[in-house]
């Protein structure tokens, strides 16, 4: 059988999924073993797909498609053959003939100059078109959304909703404490700190449902005197050299009764080492709103109240001979803490003008082409496609919040291939089989994030709000794996 190569292309979708009958398969593979670029291409293209895309949505879906490859084979001879029909047209020749012999002939453009080229235009256009409908495959992801269709169980409905994922804007926070010390008090904050809160997209008005992580950097302590930070930040209080970082990640939520903004952030706490359960009272006083600048906007405030002795914070006098015994007596044990955080997140609704450039670049090729694109400019310039890393995940993240899921997870699981190490290219792909439904293999991702680095809040947030797993799941899970 002589198969030519779109025919393989064509192919590739039913190939790939797993979905094509025996002799198909065996073509596929037998051209293949004859095409080398064509081989590596099907290998990133499988790379690129989920590992498992789920049931056929029907048992004559191989049928169907083959009878689109037939209609769109015979499509592209009929333009090429208009095409061919408009240049012949172009160039026909004029001849005249007397006595059986040719006495003159001619382009007839040389009498109807504007027919003939009007005809070339025609021909040109025909075979743009035809180098158009070579080019563009049948949707890898299109199929792949096909065959997922009935295979996500209905009780996962609640994992695919969206969520408005915010990051803490550490130059408009602030993060203060206050504790008594020599009849009067002591103020102070962290000026370094970062973190993720997320509610849910369905709470705009609420907060049920939220959840929290945040990392402070304890050397970024300033209460107006260098000298007195200094002592705080040395191994009499909070011995920064040891334990650089004050970590909180939420572990539920109460909303306030009466209060429709109110709730309650409960989790644990750890300073200098130790780590304790505390409630911290919240209220969102600014409600997700979108910004000018192509982002939105929330506001938190909270406080808490901690006892630091409890984290093993004694004071003492080794680094500053000042701070006797007869001063520290002075120092209170319980110590308050007031927040006001400001989130930001990338407008779906209204993305930035590069967010829409890219996507509406890769609507008019189609999200393999787009990939496949990704990855050629990261074999030319790898330094700025991970510079740019940033705005490529929020490329993929505006297609996930728009419905577009699949064409979200591909986009990102080839970023995530592309730069290994980046732990927010993992979260990210996490995210995205998590809105397909699969939670197993977001927890994979999660995980595989906070082994990389075990600060990431974005990591730690989207890990604690999938289910606790149980026995069953994790011998499932290992299984799977």
């Amino acid at each position: 059988m002589n198969v030519t190569r779109d025919v393989i292309l064509d192919l590739a979708p039913l190939y790939l999924t797993g979905e094509a009958s025996a002799d198909s398969r065996a073509l596929v593979e037998l051209y293949l073993a004859r095409d080398a670029e064509l081989a590596e291409w099907m290998r990133e293209q499988r790379a690129s797909l989920p590992l498992d895309l789920g049931p056929a949505p029907s048992a004559d879906l191989e049928l169907r498609t083959l009878a689109r490859i037939r209609r769109r084979i015979g499509v592209q001879r009929w333009i090429f053959s208009v095409g061919c029909f408009f240049v012949a047209l172009a160039l026909s020749l004029e001849v005249n003939i007397r006595g059986g012999r040719v006495v003159e002939f001619h382009f007839v453009a040389r009498d109807y100059p504007v027919a003939a080229l009007v005809c070339l235009v025609c021909a040109l256009a025909c075979f743009a078109a035809y180098h158009r409908l070579r080019k563009r495959r049948f949707g890898l992801v299109l199929l792949a959304a096909l065959s997922a269709v009935g295979s996500v169980p209905s009780h996962s409905a609640a994992a695919q909703a969206p969520d408005r994922e915010f990051r803490i804007d550490a130059a408009h926070s602030s993060v203060e404490f206050e504790i008594p010390f020599m009849y009067s008090h002591v103020r102070g904050r962290f000026d370094d700190v970062v973190g993720t809160i997320v509610v849910p997209d369905s709470a705009a008005g609420g907060v049920g449902g939220a959840s929290a992580a945040a990392i402070i950097r304890v050397a970024s302590l300033n209460t107006g005197s260098s000298h007195r930070d200094d002592h705080l930040r040395s191994a009499d209080f909070f011995d920064a050299e040891r334990f650089p970082v004050i970590a909180f990640r939420s572990e539920r939520v109460v909303p306030t009764p009466g209060q429709r903004n109110g709730f309650t952030l409960i989790g644990g706490l750890t300073i200098h080492g130790s780590t304790r359960p505390v409630r911290v009272q919240c209220r969102m006083t600014l409600a997700p709103t979108s910004d000018s600048h192509n982002v939105v906007l929330a506001i938190f405030t909270g406080a808490l109240a901690i006892n630091r002795l409890d984290f093993g914070i004694m004071g003492g006098d080794a680094r500053n001979d000042w701070f006797d015994r007869a001063r520290s007596a002075t120092m209170g044990d319980s110590v308050r803490i007031t927040l006001e955080i400001h989130g930001w997140m990338a407008d779906p609704a209204n993305p930035a003008p590069y967010t829409r450039a890219t996507i509406a670049r890769l609507d008019s090729i189609g999200i393999d082409s787009a990939v496949a694109t990704l990855r050629a400019a990261f074999r030319k310039d790898s330094a700025a496609v991970a510079s740019s890393e940033g705005a490529l995940d929020v490329v993929g993240r505006t297609l996930l919040d728009g419905g577009r899921v699949r064409d979200g997870f591909l986009w990102l699981h080839a970023l995530a291939r592309l730069l290994p190490r980046s732990v927010n290219a993992m979260v990210s792909v996490g995210l995205a089989n998590k809105r397909m439904g699969d939670t197993a293999r977001a927890r994979v991702w999660y995980e595989q994030a906070m082994a990389a680095d075990s600060l990431d809040t974005r990591a730690a947030v989207r890990l604690a709000r999938l289910p606790v797993k149980t026995r069953v799941s994790e011998a499932r899970d290992s299984k799977f794996w």
